[in-house]
């Protein structure tokens, strides 16, 4: 942990209805495909020599259960990427089934938010190797079930609840900054870097050049989730040297 850690690009597909979707500022009605195939858009980041991958439920979490375990285990059979996944996961069946699906973690948001006494029972059970906590704001506001929805709570309210309970890795995005390649919330990453020290901090949500992830790396960021910059060609993994393994 800490600073000196090396920052990597972890590549996300978000699906909707079997397919990879890009949405702007989180905005359902704003989505276009942008792969027909999630498997071989997962097969062809790996072909790139991406190592991880950021997979998201949006059908899942507007829902508020899992809608595309098929797809997960597919991913996971047709590569050898470490998925992280999210979307829709309220239960402990839930959890147990995406990680038996081909997952390596899953990221809790609205669970987390909503329901923290659930979630510090995963933390507990599963251990903050597999439970990776997610906060999505918009103007500093903490957004629920698919974003859709203010929570009411402050990002420290909720980080407050799990940091003597085995949390290691938070995610967090600002929403306002998602899909519009406008540059991520420098801010907010060194907050969140300066206050929680011990945290694996990821970030998401902006990320349009090589310039974006180099700052986010310096800040002492773990990992990057980048996804219409790659789908665009706005990044290409030529322009990312040193953060792709």
């Amino acid at each position: 942990m800490g600073t000196s850690m090396k920052c990597r690009v972890v590549p996300a597909i978000d699906l909707i209805d079997g397919k990879v979707v890009r949405l702007k500022r989180g905005d359902f009605t704003s989505g276009s495909v942008v792969a027909e195939d999630p498997v071989e858009a997962a097969r062809a980041f790996e072909r790139q020599g991406f190592s991880r991958l950021h997979l998201v439920d949006l059908d899942g979490a507007r829902q508020g259960r899992p809608q595309h375990l098929g797809v997960l285990t597919a991913i996971a059979r047709a590569t050898s990427l470490t998925i992280d996944f999210s979307g829709g996961l309220r239960s402990r069946d839930d959890v147990e089934l995406a990680l038996s699906s081909g997952a390596s973690q899953v990221v809790i948001g609205s669970t987390a938010v909503l329901q923290p006494q659930l979630c510090t029972d995963w933390l507990s059970y599963f251990g903050g190797k597999r439970v990776v906590l997610a906060l999505d704001l918009l103007a500093g506001q903490v957004r629920v079930k698919g974003w859709q929805e203010g929570a009411g709570v402050t990002a420290d309210e909720v980080i407050g609840r799990y940091l003597d309970v085995g949390l290691t890795s938070l995610l967090s995005t600002e929403i306002s900054r998602d899909g519009i390649l406008s540059g991520p919330e420098l801010d907010l990453y060194r907050r969140l870097r300066k206050r929680y020290p011990t945290l694996d901090i990821i970030a998401s949500g902006g990320v349009s050049c090589a310039k974006d992830v180099e700052q986010l790396a310096q800040i002492g960021v773990v990992e990057v989730v980048v996804g219409k910059a790659l789908y665009t060609g706005a990044l290409s993994v030529e322009q990312l040297q040193g953060f792709v393994w």
